[in-house]
């Protein structure tokens, strides 16, 4: 018994661990592996504590491994290029994570969630304020959407214990994905070099833009054609009144 509580509280303090490095160390490269090995262990805290279906877990993981390849999906892809570390000072952001983890020893966290230990809510509040302090400090859509999947991994599992649905599993995924979609989205739209280039033509994509000299010659061709309509309309009608006055 003594064993299995110490490797729970390792993976707590693990779990703790990767969390404050995803926040203080970001990295678009790291975030799709730690964001994914995150809800797993989470996950796996949550059905040690609470009676919970494990392929719930192994759906959580791999709905958070999909929202967020589809949020780097433009990075890897080099359509998009943001700043791969965050606007704000490292020793800023360390002196926050601080100063969140001060908080949280120094106050009693379980009032506010008194179906878990104290050790498993200390936990799931420093996951939440994780989660807050990347909104706080983002600059881009990369970092918002990072902070909103790193929000949805720490409730999807509390909710999912107090309410044992398929609802719940379906709601979020909704939610993770429609995020993951609209971030990238974003940084689709903030690449102002993608905007520049010629597309090839598909069926989905109209040439919305010509350079000037495939423009310029068509241009004319297209006048000489009309000048020559014009040429063979005036002959017709001269011919047809000679024929008529005739």
């Amino acid at each position: 018994m003594g064993e299995a509580m110490g490797q729970t509280t390792g993976i707590m303090l693990l779990v703790a661990g990767l969390a404050g490095g995803l926040v203080l160390f970001f990295d678009w490269r790291l975030f799709l592996p730690g964001a994914v090995a995150l809800q797993l262990a989470f996950g796996w805290i949550i059905a040690g504590t609470f009676p919970f279906p494990p392929a719930w877990q192994i759906l959580y993981g791999l709905l958070v491994f999909l929202a967020a390849l589809i949020l780097v999906l433009p990075l890897f892809q080099g359509w998009a290029q943001p700043s791969k570390r965050l606007p704000s000072d490292t020793a800023f952001r360390g002196l926050l994570l601080l100063l969140a983890a001060f908080f949280l020893l120094s106050v009693d966290v379980q009032d506010f969630l008194p179906l878990v230990d104290a050790t498993l809510a200390r936990l799931v509040a420093w996951l939440a304020l994780c989660a807050l302090l990347l909104f706080a400090v983002s600059g881009d859509a990369l970092h918002t959407g990072a902070g909103v999947i790193l929000w949805c991994i720490t409730a999807q599992s509390l909710l999912t214990t107090l309410w044992t649905l398929p609802l719940v599993v379906v709601l979020f995924a909704l939610v993770l994905l429609a995020t993951s979609l609209a971030c990238s989205y974003l940084l689709l739209a903030e690449n102002t070099a993608l905007a520049r280039q010629h597309r090839p033509l598909t069926d989905i994509t109209f040439p919305d833009r010509v350079s000037a000299p495939w423009s310029q010659g068509h241009d004319a061709l297209l006048v000489r054609g009309l000048a020559s309509l014009g040429r063979v309309r005036r002959v017709l009608v001269r011919r047809v009144r000679q024929g008529v006055g005739s």
